[in-house]
């Protein structure tokens, strides 16, 4: 076949006109200059298999007679029809992400692409047809288009040199796994020409950073971790001369269970109440007590952590400096009740505060501040817990305490347990 050059003259439309009629019989299609010099000839998917970089063109230089074929495009105006120095097709290429894209360059990292004139680049499906176009390079500030349509420009400024990322394919790209190929030419309208290498570097976005966690149950362990406080830590705490410090609020939660002596235990559930041992005296049977539910402490109800300092007695009941000991308290205070107890800094590990049953030591009752003063110990009750789990760090607590009420039936028991938090 023979090549042949078209001189279009009067508008745009009747170049579109003289294209639509003549091409397919006179001009040669672009289809047939194309030469394979892609380095990607099989398939891949870009951000998964593909290489990092691709060349899609080859440099050359050629002279004023090379170019034989007529690209299918026009400069407007006047309505040039530039040759065909050079052009490539790829391999069948796909997008494992929807974000991953292919940025060109030259024929190093950050070297720009040269050309005389214009690089078309084509996004075509698997068989050849035509998704889109566009193109970048010089044109002297004219249009290219095909028929009537203006091709966009995809990036650089009107110049023969294009600076290494401003050609960023993403917008051309089919979505979602689609197929497609690339095919890149590099067009001249007359005279010498030359295309450097034309290389699309495989870019994917870093994948977004997790979403921050979430908030840990404080049933979890994890939700308070460190090194048990020491006596010394604990006392670095106190200002001099102070023998009470205030920690932080303590928020309070309860569980409670079924245990069947038979059928074992049902799923723990959430409890409205703090579970306890309330005791009263009546003139014909005497002391008297029953199991009784405190409510736990709503937002805007008082609450507190604190730490004392006060001497533990030796014998004879003379106080030992040297035995000085510092407690936990953890209060609450729900209308015109409160609860108070005062945890010993001793256990069976460093670090473990056990529950005092001594009905001193622990109080549910009418309570007008927290701590509930001794002015209000009337009368009220006292928790009953056993330490389950137990950790008091420089910055945190997590108390899990327990105990359970016998059925009248003796077939079982009601289990509770409930959860003493604070941060500070």
């Amino acid at each position: 076949m023979t090549s042949t050059r078209f001189v279009f003259a009067g508008t745009v439309s009747l170049v579109a006109a003289v294209l639509a009629a003549c091409a397919a019989e006179t001009a040669p299609s672009d289809e047939e200059a194309v030469v394979d010099e892609s380095d990607l000839t099989g398939s891949c998917d870009v951000g998964k298999n593909c290489p990092p970089a691709l060349t899609l063109l080859e440099a050359g230089a050629y002279p004023r007679t090379t170019p034989a074929r007529y690209a299918n495009v026009l400069i407007s105006p006047p309505g040039n029809q530039p040759r065909i120095l050079k052009t490539a097709t790829s391999g069948t290429l796909r997008l494992a992400r929807n974000d991953a894209t292919l940025v060109l360059r030259g024929p190093t990292p950050g070297a720009p692409i040269t050309v005389t004139d214009i690089l078309l680049v084509e996004v075509r499906s698997p068989t050849g047809g035509l998704l889109t176009r566009g193109f970048a390079g010089y044109t002297g500030g004219k249009r290219l288009t095909f028929f009537d349509t203006e091709l966009r420009r995809l990036g650089g400024d009107d110049a023969r040199t294009i600076p290494a990322g401003a050609i960023d394919l993403g917008p051309l790209l089919p979505k979602d796994g689609v197929p497609f190929k690339l095919k890149l030419s590099a067009l001249v309208p007359s005279g010498p020409s030359s295309i450097s290498d034309v290389v699309a570097d495989v870019v994917v976005p870093p994948p977004p950073p997790p979403p921050p966690p979430g908030p840990i149950d404080p049933w979890d362990p994890r939700s308070c971790t460190g090194a048990p406080i020491t006596q010394t830590e604990a006392r670095q705490k106190f200002a001099r001369g102070a023998l009470h410090v205030d920690l932080g609020r303590v928020a309070i939660q309860a569980q409670k269970r079924a245990c069947s002596d038979v059928t074992g235990c049902a799923d723990w559930a959430p409890l409205p109440g703090l579970p306890y041992i309330w005791r009263w005296s009546d003139p014909r049977q005497g002391g008297l007590s029953a199991f009784n539910l405190l409510p736990l402490p709503a937002s805007e109800n008082p609450s507190m952590a604190s730490f004392d300092v006060r001497p533990t007695p030796a014998p004879h009941g003379v106080p030992d400096p040297g035995l000085w000991m510092t407690r936990l308290h953890l209060s609450y205070l729900t209308g015109a009740d409160g609860f108070d107890a005062d945890l010993p800094f001793s256990g069976p590990k460093v670090g473990e505060w056990d529950w005092d049953g001594a009905y001193n030591q622990s109080w549910v009752g009418p309570c007008t501040e927290l701590r509930c003063p001794g002015k209000d110990r009337s009368y009220g009750g006292s928790v009953q817990f056993k330490t389950e789990e137990s950790l008091v760090t420089k910055s945190c607590l997590r108390i899990v305490a327990s105990t359970s009420e016998r059925w009248t039936s003796k077939t079982g028991q009601d289990e509770y347990r409930v959860l003493f938090t604070s941060r500070y």
